[in-house]
């Protein structure tokens, strides 16, 4: 291989690159509470969804369902993982927005989902510790 192919081929790979950035491929955002409970209902058989928070950006959701179970969902990829968090759920604080939360699945891992603000981190860490 000439230092030609290889400048072209970079070239090639940046440009793929940069096209995939400016279309918006590869990169997923819920945009609202409502696509979050759909997206929630949508993965989690049984489940109906009652109200939703959205964490960082739109990479994560808390959803609290109609009888008092809680969907937490993240980001893979350019897809959303669903799981239905099983009581008793184990919280941690991060910092002022941050809250740790251990999803009983470990496949599925341990999330730190930023909230928008520290009152609404507090609202919905004290119902996940009700939910007991």
């Amino acid at each position: 291989m000439n230092a030609w192919q290889i400048i072209g081929s970079l070239i090639a790979v940046v440009a793929v690159i940069v096209a995939v950035r400016m279309m918006g491929l590869g990169e997923a955002s819920i945009a609202d509470a409502a696509e979050a409970c759909d997206l929630a209902e949508a993965m989690v058989p049984g489940f109906i969804a009652r109200e939703a928070v959205i964490c960082g950006a739109g990479r994560g959701a808390l959803i609290a369902g109609t009888n008092g179970e809680f969907v937490i969902l993240k980001r893979l990829g350019s897809q959303y993982a669903a799981r239905r968090l099983a009581a008793p759920v184990t919280t941690q604080l991060r910092d002022e927005t941050v809250l740790h939360i251990e999803s009983g699945d470990r496949w599925f891992g341990k999330i730190n989902l930023s909230f928008p603000d520290e009152a609404t981190r507090a609202a919905w860490r004290e119902r996940l510790d009700q939910a007991r």
